[in-house]
Formats: C-alpha cells, sequence, structure tokens
C-alpha cells in the first residue's frame, strides 16, 4: 500500500499523466507486468520518450550511461554516435517496458526507470555491446540482467568498441575528459 500511495503522490506532483495513464502504471508497477508502448522519440541514448495511452512519458532506460550529447557534459565522445544507434533501434517503434521493481519506479527527475526490449532483444545489452554504453546506476532490486549486461561488456571492452577504443576514458565512475 505505501508503494501504491507513494507513486501516486509522485505521479500527480509531477503532473506525469492522467488518471487512466496513472492507474495503467500503477497496475504494471503492482503486478510487476510490463508496458506496451510506442517510442515517439529518442532524447540520447539513454532516455527516450513513448506513448502510453496517449501520454508521453519519459522514460530512463535502467541500468547503463551513454555519453551526453546535452547538458554541461554536452559532446562527450560516442554520445552522438550512441543517440542515432537509439534512435535507429528504438524511434517510432512498439517496445515493451519492464519498470523498476523500486517502491518509485521513478528517478529523481520524473523520469520512470525501466528495461527496455525491442520483440526478445533487451535494449541495453545491444547499446552496451556495442560499445556505445557502460553499465551504470544498478541499484537494488533492479538487477534482473546485470549478468546479461557484464558479458556484453565484457565483450565490447575486449574488442574495444567505441567508448572502449579510448584508454582512460571510461572507468566506475564515468566517462572522463580526453584531451
Amino acid at each position: 500500500m505505501k508503494k501504491l500511495i507513494l507513486v501516486i503522490l509522485l505521479v500527480f506532483q509531477l503532473g506525469a499523466c492522467n488518471s487512466q495513464t496513472l492507474y495503467k502504471v500503477i497496475q504494471s508497477v503492482e503486478d510487476n507486468e510490463l508496458i506496451e508502448s510506442k517510442v515517439v522519440k529518442v532524447v540520447d541514448g539513454d532516455t527516450i520518450k513513448v506513448n502510453i495511452d496517449n501520454e508521453i512519458i519519459t522514460v530512463r532506460v535502467l541500468n547503463i550511461d551513454t555519453p551526453e550529447v546535452y547538458g554541461p557534459n554536452a559532446g562527450q565522445p560516442f554520445g552522438k554516435e550512441a543517440s542515432k544507434f537509439a534512435k535507429e533501434m528504438l524511434e517510432g517503434k512498439t517496445i515493451t517496458l519492464e519498470l523498476s521493481k523500486k517502491k518509485n519506479p521513478y528517478d529523481k527527475y520524473g523520469r520512470l526507470l525501466a528495461y527496455v526490449f525491442i520483440g526478445k532483444d533487451l535494449y541495453e545489452e545491444l547499446i552496451i555491446e556495442e560499445g556505445l554504453a557502460r553499465i551504470a546506476y544498478v541499484y537494488d532490486p533492479d538487477t534482473k540482467y546485470i549478468n546479461e549486461l557484464e558479458d556484453s561488456e565484457r565483450r565490447a571492452k575486449n574488442s574495444k568498441k567505441n567508448i572502449w577504443s579510448i584508454k582512460g576514458y571510461v572507468d566506475e565512475s564515468g566517462y572522463n575528459n580526453i584531451k
């Protein structure tokens, strides 16, 4: 019940969605169900906008971090490539969201936290395998696919793909300024 109240308060506070969409998101969190939606916009490699019951919801993709294309860190190497990959894979497509298992499935910016599936393929796994994202922001209880993501990241590192091709660019804390 606490979980339900937290979700309701957060969503109304943020004005994220109407009552119908709110009900669907709450039910999905409570029932651990999947939500099918259409991607209407790719913001960057780890953030998308989706249509759920005619409401546009911003989704932060779980367990990954891609180089920034906006904000104070804009222009990081491979940020544009990560965004392009996301657009090619996701924009205009119907996807399945598996919501965060946290009591409150939103981040501090009001974005819905979710794993993203294209058919049976986990998007996070695909973009990591391309060397365009690193594993990041992994917190309990959202660790369901960590083994698969670690395997993909290991392959990308070993192949020195994209973000892994620049020595010292990526570490546990994120992306470093490379001169």
